[in-house]
């Protein structure tokens, strides 16, 4: 990791019983290139540790879910 003290958005991409998975999307352009970036594992431990910023070990997450498939579309458009 880049070791940077700002936090950022990442996106998870799977998880097992030992990591979770991420990429992250802001590279260090100096050593790193996007492929670098991909399906980085990340102990649970140290995630935990990692997902909080600042004094007050502030912690935001925006999560998507598919929704339940409907069962009547496509629609007729004549309907």
């Amino acid at each position: 990791m880049d070791r940077k003290k700002a936090p950022h958005w990442v996106v998870m991409s799977g998880f097992d019983d030992d990591c979770l998975y991420m990429h992250d999307s802001d590279p260090d352009e100096r050593r790193q290139r996007e492929l670098d970036c991909q399906f980085i594992p990340i102990a649970r431990e140290d995630f935990d540790r990692m997902s909080c910023f600042g004094k007050n070990r502030l912690r935001t997450a925006v999560i998507i879910w598919p929704s339940a498939v409907d069962q009547s579309y496509p629609k007729n458009v004549h309907d």
